[in-house]
């Protein structure tokens, strides 16, 4: 497919078209990120993002992607555990410009508060001119704005396939 390692079974290496965790300490990113073992997983593992409540600096994981122009469809699965934020969290899909992240192409659901696995879809358009993309887990309507988030979530699955 088009996301390497969707499903979160080999340690990220965190360059290339591979996971990029938060290497930052916790204190300093607000957030912490690692794959674990966990029971309802599409496999062995899923990756689990740990938010501490303090301000959010930076994003817990991020995938760069080269989609050719076209419709697409990104499934994963989902489960936030006492997730605590102003709008939540979710999965965005921005072209990638300079090597720098640019305006959102597409968002998936929000994550707010708790629930078991859940499976979730949102649709991507990529344009001729987004030669690039990468996917990341951020805030909701973080613009590099102030973004405080509690609680922890869980994800696995995570797929995109050409429509």
């Amino acid at each position: 497919g088009f996301v390497f390692n969707g499903s979160f079974e080999f340690a990220p290496t965190d360059h290339g078209f591979d996971w990029i965790l938060q290497t930052r300490p916790e204190r300093e990113a607000g957030h912490a990120a690692q794959a674990f073992q966990v029971p309802g997983a599409a496999g062995k593992r899923a990756l689990r993002i740990a938010y501490n409540g303090r301000r959010q600096s930076g994003v817990p994981a991020r995938q760069f992607l080269a989609l050719a122009p076209g419709r697409y469809e990104l499934t994963g699965m989902g489960r936030p555990e006492g997730i605590k934020a102003a709008r939540g969290i979710h999965w965005t899909l921005r072209c990638v410009e300079s090597g720098k992240p640019q305006a959102v192409v597409a968002s998936s659901e929000r994550f707010l508060g708790s629930s078991e696995w859940r499976r979730f879809a949102m649709e991507l358009l990529i344009a001729d001119d987004c030669r690039g993309q990468v996917l990341q887990l951020e805030p909701v309507g973080d613009d590099g704005g102030l973004a405080f988030v509690s609680g922890s979530a869980w994800f696995d699955d995570l797929r995109v396939r050409r429509q």
